[in-house]
């Protein structure tokens, strides 16, 4: 099978248009979102993200919310009803500064336990200065499971799920997930967050399968800053072989 070249750069949106087969995919210094609810990505052969200028992104609808202006500009969370998917018959490779980002969609923790499956039948290679950025559902916690045979990271390059968990409360808001922080609080997971004010910890320190939670919100006349910052995310990784 030959793979397909398509020339474009942006978001793909079509009206029924929830899942893809290539025989293989190849980014290259282009940016490709597919945000269609629970879009199903199927590629034979191998994936390649290629350059400092390409991205590819699964799941992720833009939302906006109130209150939520920063002085660097406008915070944006992201939200998906359905659970985007991707599934790679040869090896996933990031190089040369490509990054793959995924938003999870909402789970009910029992069947599947993830908001988003990126499964590589082959290995996961993240280059020098390229990046893996899994996104927790913002106020479910639904996250990014990745399964592969081996990863390799190379210097420079990682995972990367900074800010990436719950939600922070909007003003006068606690923060989004079971540790979510009261007035001006810290959101908990492991640990107590920083003036608790309520918080509470939770999850597994054996088997920690949870983002963090956010930080409550407070009240200003000055609405840049009275939001709660979002907890950390969830790097969850299964390989079949070795790290």
């Amino acid at each position: 099978l030959l793979a397909e070249t398509i020339r474009h750069s942006g978001q793909w949106s079509v009206p029924g248009f929830t899942a893809w087969s290539p025989a293989a995919l190849t980014v290259d210094n282009s940016w490709i979102g597919f945000r269609a609810s629970g879009f199903q990505l199927a590629a034979a052969g191998d994936v390649v993200v290629n350059g400092g200028g390409a991205r590819l992104e699964l799941g992720g609808n833009r939302v906006v919310y109130t209150n939520a202006a920063q002085s660097s500009g406008y915070r944006y969370t992201f939200s998906e009803p359905d659970r985007p998917s991707l599934a790679c018959g040869g090896s996933l490779i990031l190089t040369n500064g490509g990054r793959l980002t995924v938003y999870a969609g909402p789970t009910n923790a029992a069947s599947p336990a993830y908001g988003a499956l990126i499964a590589v039948t082959n290995d996961l290679y993240v280059g020098n200065g390229s990046w893996v950025v899994p996104v927790s559902h913002w106020t479910n916690g639904g996250s990014v499971r990745f399964s592969m045979n081996r990863l390799t990271v190379w210097t420079n390059g990682g995972f990367n799920a900074t800010g990436a968990g719950y939600r922070g409360g909007g003003t006068g808001e606690r923060g989004y997930g079971p540790g979510g922080g009261g007035l001006q609080g810290g959101g908990s997971y492991g640990g107590l967050g920083g003036e608790g004010c309520g918080s509470l910890t939770y999850g597994s320190a054996e088997n920690p399968l949870a983002p963090g939670s956010g930080g409550g919100g407070y009240y200003s006349s000055a609405v840049y800053n009275a939001c709660g910052m979002p907890g950390g995310g969830l790097v969850w990784i299964e390989a079949r072989d070795r790290i």
